[in-house]
């Protein structure tokens, strides 16, 4: 079972803790995390999961192949401006790792990530405020996977045993599924 766990690189540090405690706890639950090594949230969730086994981290200095490139391109023609192959390498990568922690990277038989759980400043993904992190968002309210956002599920005083409270509620609701 995979879950998406991405964000922002200016998350609050009162989020970043608590995506660390998520992390730890939907690894309890047998979930492994996608995300992307990015500074910040993508780095909490990292750091959260105890075992290598259970964290796929897409980094913008993987090489991805051809099959891997297309695929990628096709879930994210409609989300992007401008299509992929005009765009700076670098920006295609951030792209095309996006797209990956959401479907995975094994192209031939793709694995839908069961829910993504984020922070960003807004919950309207189709602002720039959302940042890159609008990109996966956007393909996984397309293939109908739950998203969560910290921005509204705690406020910056928020009590532990809440977060323990939403983070068992949101591993436990989609282990089944």
């Amino acid at each position: 079972m995979f879950y998406t766990g991405i964000g922002s690189r200016k998350t609050p540090e009162h989020i970043l803790n608590a995506m660390n405690v998520f992390a730890g706890i939907a690894e309890g639950y047998g979930y492994t995390l996608r995300s992307g090594g990015a500074k910040g949230a993508d780095t909490a969730f990292e750091l959260g999961v105890k075992s290598q086994s259970n964290k796929n981290i897409y980094r913008v200095s993987q090489e991805f192949n051809f099959n891997q490139n297309m695929f990628a391109s096709k879930k994210l023609e409609k989300h992007v401006p401008i299509p992929l192959t005009k765009m700076r390498p670098v920006v295609r990568k951030l792209l095309i790792r996006n797209a990956f922690q959401i479907y995975g990277s094994d192209v031939s038989s793709p694995v839908l990530s069961r829910f993504l759980i984020c922070w960003t400043p807004t919950v309207d993904y189709t602002s720039i405020e959302a940042g890159g992190t609008r990109y996966a968002v956007l393909m996984a309210q397309e293939e109908n996977i739950p998203v969560y956002n910290f921005s509204e599920l705690l406020e910056e005083d928020y009590n532990h045993n809440y977060l323990i409270y939403i983070s068992n509620l949101i591993c436990g609701t989609h282990k089944d599924l």
